[in-house]
């Protein structure tokens, strides 16, 4: 909770990782969802749209504890109104 933003957001994320000998990929799809802001700027109401996100990983392992990772993330929606 953000206490200055007056709502609750909570987040499921789940995530998949595969191991193909010295590679691993790894996928985390997630989405925020908000509550509504009833108290927004002297009584005015705020909501925001879900957030979706989705996380991409891929790491080669050289050795054990020596490993180089290439990291990508997207995300679309949350649009906030008045």
């Amino acid at each position: 909770m953000n206490v200055g933003s007056n709502r609750w957001s909570i987040k499921p994320e789940i995530g998949a990782s595969k191991a193909f000998g010295r590679w691993t990929l790894e996928v985390a799809p997630a989405v925020t969802l908000y509550t509504d802001n009833d108290d927004f700027l002297n009584g005015k109401s705020r909501a925001q749209a879900p957030l979706y996100a989705v996380q991409g990983h891929v790491t080669y392992t050289f050795k054990p504890g020596f490993w180089l990772g290439v990291d990508a993330a997207y995300f679309n929606g949350g649009q906030s109104t008045r």
